[in-house]
């Protein structure tokens, strides 16, 4: 898996608690969740306290098709906020699901313009729901200056654009991927703690 994915969850789970306070402050007007909290996070509007194949299923009746399935994964393609021919990742672990993730569609030609474009559109519809997110970058490892070293980074990992909306229920973290395409990842923080607390266990 990329080392950026890797990254991306490191930072997770060490800004997750920092964030809790944060935003218990910010919103004194609203009843705040504890850490114990029952709240899931929601993708396509189910909630992800849920199987794998029942999350499946409901994308189903959305009109997303199945395309593969593979241990611990289902593999479906759809229409996203407009973009056509999406994929959607459904991920479980001990039996639990672990994260849903959608990919804006590519293309053999894809460019670095057209590549920022897409990822910028998708966090300003984030942000303008949940608000600025409470982690953001978006460098490369290096300087380069045509469109084409540019997408020549994304593709060696050198290209750190990504940003992580911390909300009620979990996280949503969208970033652009070495496969030159925008991934948005949706991760449940109880579910997250509870593949966490089993895989403690096993040590």
């Amino acid at each position: 898996m990329k080392k950026g994915l890797i990254l991306l969850i490191t930072i997770f789970i060490t800004f997750v608690g920092s964030f809790a306070q944060q935003k218990q402050s910010t919103t004194e007007n609203k009843t705040q969740p504890t850490q114990s909290s029952s709240k899931r996070l929601k993708f396509m509007g189910k909630s992800m306290n849920c199987s794998m194949s029942a999350m499946a299923t409901h994308l189903q009746t959305k009109g997303y098709k199945i395309e593969a399935k593979l241990e611990g994964s289902i593999f479906m393609t759809g229409t996203f906020q407009g973009y056509r021919n999406c994929d959607f990742v459904l991920r479980e672990d001990y039996n639990i699901l672990s994260f849903c993730r959608v990919i804006l569609p590519g293309s053999y030609d894809m460019s670095w313009t057209k590549l920022e474009s897409d990822y910028n559109d998708i966090v300003y519809r984030y942000t303008q729901k949940y608000g600025v997110p409470q982690i953001s970058k978006s460098d490369f490892a290096g300087n380069p200056y045509s469109d084409y070293e540019k997408l020549d980074f994304v593709e060696n990992d050198k290209c750190n654009y990504y940003c992580i909306f911390f909300i009620e229920g979990g996280s949503i973290i969208v970033s652009i991927e070495s496969s030159k395409r925008v991934w948005i990842t949706y991760k449940d923080d109880i579910a997250t703690d509870k593949i966490k607390k089993i895989q403690q266990d096993e040590l």
